[in-house]
């Protein structure tokens, strides 16, 4: 009799199979067949996913078990399948299924199934299914063991530590949720880092001491190739959370930490910068607050407990076992959720080679060699047969952790070219001509007030002004910019969206965090420039690069021959993810006496 989908999640995802496969070192043989550079947008990898998905349509909601309903849901949606698809729809209500009073159970695979059950939802629409994720998103963190990581949930604080495995997809449920505006707290991320960058030898992590991750300390396992790429990933994850402002490159040491600066009184800084009650009246220095009644103290921001060294030097040492041993088709144990792992980790570390080869053309092929007719896959023993291996195969052939970090986010300049002065401005006086008669370069200085008042006037000449702000900005210092925020702030309303745009972008270079809300209503102005200035202001003043999870343009994905309509509805929808979610930010952090003011501030969504 044909195993079912149950038995093979199981078989996947750990448990007696899985330990017994990966002692024994089973391998999968590659079939042969011709080799070819493969891309994720080439013919041959689209026909692939499509039939691949074609197979999870077919074998998907026809399952009496539920239980893998969110991976497969999450992979058809990857392999390019809208939301509004019947059978999307018909899987997410067998998930929503899962709840009763508003709590979730898992069918039959704990935290995996729930995690995927995040992801999937997640993926299909994060605000309609927020409150479910929270809900399951809150089961996962309180099943956090004493170490740190995860186990299977009948055995939460066994000796062993934990399962990276479980630990793996546990931390891909919460790295959704918190893409959904879930937040997940920052010891959560912290405990799961300290755990997994602890030696197999030294402690009960999952580590062992030639740089690959085992799947679970204390037992003698060896070290595999898809639990080296499970560890290496949760710790890029753990890190841009524990982390957000640290280089790309790993660091080969702690950074030294610079001296605080002194703390400035109220008065003091008055003082120093020449603030006056009015023209004629100064300030009356000699009113300190009174100690007795002291403003609200900000909430100090959680300490973070596992050194940013410790974890790059544990990235570093897994990088290291993979360039030792690479391999991609014949990997041990089961090789489509290897690959889709591989994926992940690549995409996380922005990788497009290990030990000098090309992961995702040697992986894409060796899928497309041996994709079956039906658009599924046999692997070791059959283990991995039917939907479960499907799905993996698309998550790693769509690149979907690449398509889901977007381009990697950079502060400056400013948001896609808007700001970068390619109008000709009104004045060629301005503008030096090349031999060839064209315009070269636009020039325009003078004081920043001089500047603003440029940049007021809009129109087609603007270009100059903005490229002088932007020059000037950055070259500006914070409290000076901040001095100078009402007039940005009253450009940020002129009828030109060009001035409006350009006045954002400098508003989120102030560091002012009483500046969100009118950021926030930038994302709802109706040019979808100043949209995407406003996002990426909230990201340089949220030191948050990667943003919150949305692409960098509301039009990505879309087809090149998009209608009118399609565009509309992409950009409708990417301005109320992004106000959404950014206004949940701007809500855990905004100061304690302005609790009771955002919607007086924003305005409703």
């Amino acid at each position: 009799m044909a195993p079912t989908r149950s038995r093979l999640w199981s078989q996947c995802f750990g448990g007696t199979l899985f330990r017994i496969a990966v002692v024994a070192g089973f391998a999968c043989l590659p079939a042969g067949g011709p080799a070819f550079a493969a891309a994720p947008d080439s013919p041959e990898v689209k026909q692939a996913i499509d039939k691949a998905v074609a197979l999870l349509k077919t074998r998907g909601p026809g399952e009496p078990d539920t239980s893998g309903d969110g991976l497969v849901a999450y992979a058809i949606l990857k392999g390019g399948v809208p939301a509004t698809d019947p059978v999307v729809q018909t899987l997410l209500v067998r998930i929503e299924a899962k709840f009763s009073g508003g709590s979730y159970t898992a069918v039959r695979h704990g935290w995996y199934e729930a995690a995927c059950d995040i992801m999937a939802f997640e993926a299909a629409d994060p605000v309609k299914y927020r409150q479910a994720i929270g809900a399951i998103a809150a089961q996962i963190a309180a099943a956090q063991n004493d170490a740190g990581g995860w186990n299977y949930p009948h055995e939460r604080n066994s000796a062993r530590g934990g399962d990276l495995s479980v630990t793996q997809y546990a931390l891909l449920g919460l790295w959704a949720a918190q893409r959904a505006g879930v937040d997940v707290r920052a010891d959560v991320w912290d405990r799961a880092a300290n755990w997994l960058s602890t030696s197999s030898i030294a402690g009960n992590g999952p580590q062992n001491p030639n740089g690959g991750f085992q799947y679970r300390p204390g037992e003698s396992y060896p070290t595999t190739h898809s639990m080296t790429v499970a560890g290496v990933g949760c710790l890029y994850i753990c890190r841009q959370f524990l982390y957000p402002a640290a280089p790309g490159g790993l660091v080969r040491a702690e950074p030294p930490k610079p001296e605080p600066p002194p703390q400035e009184t109220p008065v003091q800084k008055q003082k120093r910068l020449g603030i006056r009650w009015g023209v004629l009246e100064p300030l009356p220095v000699e009113t300190e607050e009174k100690p007795d009644e002291p403003a609200p103290a900000a909430q100090p921001a959680p300490r973070v407990r596992t050194p940013l060294v410790r974890i790059d030097q544990s990235i570093r040492a897994g990088l290291n076992w993979l360039d030792r041993d690479f391999v991609v088709g014949n990997a041990p144990g089961w090789p489509n959720y290897y690959l889709y792992g591989l994926e992940r980790m690549a995409a996380l570390a922005n990788l497009q080679q290990i030990a000098n080869r090309d992961w995702y053309d040697e992986g894409s092929n060796h899928l497309l060699r041996n994709q079956r007719r039906d658009g599924g896959w046999d692997t070791t023993q059959g283990l991995e047969s039917g939907i479960i291996s499907a799905s993996f195969g698309v998550l790693f052939l769509s690149q979907s952790t690449r398509k889901l970090l977007g381009p990697r986010a950079v502060l400056d300049p400013v948001a896609g070219g808007v700001l970068k002065g390619d109008r000709l401005p009104e004045d060629l006086s301005m503008a030096e001509v090349d031999e060839d008669g064209k315009i070269k370069q636009v020039k325009l200085s003078g004081p920043f007030e001089v500047l603003l008042a440029e940049l007021a006037k809009g129109d087609a000449g603007i270009a100059p002004a903005q490229a002088a702000i932007v020059d000037t900005v950055r070259d500006m210092d914070r409290e000076e910019l901040v001095g100078r925020k009402d007039k940005l702030v009253e450009l940020a309303g002129h009828s030109d969206p060009g001035v409006r745009l350009t006045a954002i972008w400098a508003l989120g270079r102030t560091d002012d965090l009483e500046l969100a809300p009118l950021l926030l209503k930038g994302l709802r102005d109706q040019n979808v420039d100043v949209n995407v200035e406003a996002y990426n202001a909230l990201c340089f003043l949220s030191r948050k690069p990667q943003g919150v999870g949305l692409p960098a343009s509301p039009y990505d994905g879309l087809a090149a021959d998009a209608n009118d309509v399609e565009r509309r509805q992409a950009l409708e929808r990417w301005r109320e993810i992004a106000l959404d979610r950014w206004t949940r930010w701007h809500y855990s952090v905004r100061p304690y006496a302005e609790r009771d003011d955002l919607p007086e501030k924003v305005g409703s969504p």
